[in-house]
Order: structure tokens, then sequence, then C-alpha cells
């Protein structure tokens, strides 16, 4: 179409407010150009146009990835309107809060209040007012997608595939929206870590259900290779919903989780960090840091309190920081163990053309 996609330089240039819009943005180009919409729509087009040339490959996978609610948050200004219309829960930022954060949060909430990463001018003490308005234009561009989810559920039914389809959505992190005072990703609250994930199968999961048990998002890897019938290899260090899913006497998830993330060129000023959660606790580590993130999810389910110093909480931040150090040694080790074993085996294949037995 010879246009350019908005952006941080096009709202620049066309939003005179840009600074106090803390992201959000009315969409500029026609409806059908906004990139969920396309998306959305080109899936779509690829049901209907390949079912009428041929029969729809079987099993067939589609995995479709939906570039929003990334910022800039600019929906559909009739959809963005609905919401500015009503009231939207957020979560209080204190000084308190924020002074108590490890350095290293410190240094990347002041590098978002520098820098407009993806067209937000990110404010930490931003009043109410301006963070309504971009949650609710984050809450349009969520129900954009709802829309187009809807429409390929449609596809699938008028193609007769519906019926026996596995439907799974989620997403790859949250967003802070101020919470916290942080924005975007690159942090470690339950905002960013604990993405929504629905699995929907008509005949073979019953509805209605939410399991509240803990699993990493890449355990969605063997869950699809099960639900396909295909076997999960040995070395995957993730697993399984399917009995969860199924809803199975004794099917349980994990007694806790991790995530990692390094350095960047946002997140520039952490080295890295690693979380540990379990049910009732989450634990963080900066690496290079003295001081991290401990937080009583039950007492504390918003994570306002930061516990790392409270000397009636040594003992467990200890024995956290020490499972951290364990499972990230392990896991490494585990990686390590298997490329090697990946390498001898490329080696014998390449210089032998077969396949290592017991006698190699």
């Amino acid at each position: 179409h010879n246009l350019e996609k908005p952006g941080r330089h096009t709202y620049r240039k066309q939003v005179p407010d840009y600074a106090e819009r803390l992201g959000a943005f009315e969409w500029p180009l026609p409806d059908h150009l906004h990139p969920d919409e396309f998306v959305g729509d080109s899936v779509v087009r690829w049901l209907d146009a390949t079912a009428a040339s041929r029969p729809l490959p079987q099993p067939l996978f589609l995995e479709i990835g939906f570039p929003g609610p990334h910022p800039p948050f600019d929906p559909l200004a009739e959809v963005a309107e609905k919401y500015m219309r009503r009231e939207i829960p957020m979560l209080e930022v204190s000084e308190e809060e924020m002074e108590a954060q490890p350095e290293g949060l410190k240094k990347l909430r002041t590098f978002f209040e520098q820098y407009d990463v993806d067209a937000v001018v990110h404010d930490s003490r931003a009043s109410r007012e301006r963070r309504h308005r971009q949650r609710a234009y984050y809450m349009a561009n969520c129900e954009m997608i709802d829309t187009k989810v809807g429409q390929i559920l449609d596809g699938l039914e008028r193609h007769d595939l519906l019926t026996d389809s596995i439907v799974i959505f989620t997403s790859d992190h949250g967003e802070s929206l101020g919470d916290h005072g942080m924005y975007a990703k690159w942090n470690m609250y339950d905002c960013v870590t604990r993405v929504p994930t629905i699995v929907w199968a008509p005949g073979r999961f019953a509805g209605g259900r939410t399991v509240d048990d803990l699993y990493s998002w890449f355990d969605l890897g063997p869950t699809v290779l099960e639900c396909a019938g295909l076997e999960v290899p040995d070395h995957f260090e993730a697993i399984s919903m399917l009995e969860q899913l199924q809803d199975r006497a004794g099917a349980a998830g994990r007694q806790e989780v991790f995530s990692e993330l390094s350095r960047d060129t946002v997140m520039n000023a952490i080295e890295y960090q690693i979380m540990l959660r379990t049910p009732d606790y989450k634990c963080v580590q900066f690496l290079g840091e003295e001081r991290g993130l401990l937080f009583d999810l039950e007492a504390d389910p918003n994570e306002l309190v930061n516990l790392w110093d409270d000397p009636d909480q040594a003992e467990r931040r200890d024995a956290m920081l020490a499972r951290i150090h364990h499972w990230y040694v392990s896991s490494v080790a585990a990686s390590a163990r298997r490329n090697v074993q990946y390498s001898i085996s490329d080696f014998i294949r390449h210089r032998f053309g077969e396949e290592p037995g017991d006698e190699q």
C-alpha cells in the first residue's frame, strides 16, 4: 500500500501531545491495515482460499502471531472509545515501593523515562487519567484480537474443522502498564510473567475449569506433541499439561517455575535476572547486585512489599537463592550434555553414514 507503518517516528510527528500519551494513540490508517486486523483477516482468507482449491491438509497446524497488544497501544478509535467510558482497575504506585526496588530496576525505570521505547514516553508518576487512557487502549486492542480469534474459529467451523481442533490462546509475556512504576516487560512481576493461556477442544477437554497449578510457558511444547499423538523427546525439560487438560485424577503441575532474562539494549543495566516462583513465594536475583526481590504472594498478591531485607525472611530468601543456583547449574549442565551427545552423533553419522550404536 506504500504506507509507513505507524510507530515512534510517525507519532512523534503527528501527535501534538505525544510525550503525554504513554504510548496510547488512535490508529491513523484504514482499519484493515492495522497489524492485528491484517493478521486475522489473512488467516481467514487462507482458510477459505485453500479450501476452495483443494481439501485443507490433515493434520493441520497453524501458529498465528498477533502483534498486539504491543506498544504503541494504537487500536481502532471506535473500539478505544468504549473502554475510555469504563472504570478500569489499576494498581497504585508508591514512592516507598519504588525506593525498595533493586538498583537495576531503578535504572531500567530511568531508561524508560529517558527514551521512548516503542513510542512510549514512560512516566512512573503518571496521573490516574493518563494511565486510564493507556489501559483503555490496551484493552481495546485485546478486544480487536478477540474478535479476530472468533472469526478464525468461524472459518474452521465453515470448513468442518472445528469439532476436531485444539485451540490454544496464549502470549509470550505480559505488560506492566505502569504497575510498580514499570513499563513493558523486562521485569519479573506477575503482570509480565503470568501470561494468559486458554485451551479449548470440544469433546476432548471439559470446559469451565481453571487450573491453578504452576506451569512454564515451554510446557506447551510437549502438550502439543502429545495432543497430536507424537512422542515427547526424553531430553525435554518441559512437561506436558495433557493430563491436567483431561482432568485426570492425580494430575499435577510444577512445584516451582523459573524465568530468566539476560541483558539487551533496553535492559542494559542488569546483566542477568532469574526468578523462582512457588505457589506462595517469589524470589528474583539480579546478577552482580546484593539486593533482589522477595514477595509473600499469599499475604501480598500484588507484590508491593519487598521482603528481601526482612530478617524474618532471611532463611527463606537464602534457601530460594540456593535453589535458583542449583537449577541454573543443573539446566546448563544438561544442555551442555545434550549438545555433546548431538555433536558426537552428527560426527558419526557424517563420517560413517549411520547412527551411533553400542559397539561404536
